[in-house]
């Protein structure tokens, strides 16, 4: 528990800080953001700076730090089954270069 808290209160101008969206909206804006090149490479290296254990680990720890459980909820990776869940797979956060997991 003190781990998260003190991961929440970075500084927004800190090279580790990530901004946890917490809706649609912001979900939107920061796919926006990110078709800058270089918005989207910053954040790749800061999400590969949080690691884990195994991938499984490190998986579910850049998902949590990238979005709200609230949020979460709403999407699947294809966007199929029964649920009205929207596809992650074709968005913004998918397009990470191959190799760009090794930095």
């Amino acid at each position: 528990m003190e781990v998260r808290r003190l991961g929440r209160s970075e500084p927004a101008f800190s090279t580790t800080y990530i901004k946890r969206l917490e809706c649609m909206e912001d979900f939107e804006r920061e796919e926006q953001r990110l078709s800058d090149t270089k918005a989207f490479d910053t954040l790749v290296l800061q999400l590969a700076r949080i690691g884990g254990k195994d991938v499984k680990d490190c998986v579910h720890k850049v998902l949590d730090r990238l979005f709200s459980n609230r949020l979460m909820a709403r999407f699947n990776m294809k966007g199929k089954g029964k649920k009205d869940k929207t596809a992650l797979v074709p968005h913004t956060f998918k397009r990470a270069k191959p190799g760009m997991h090794r930095l």
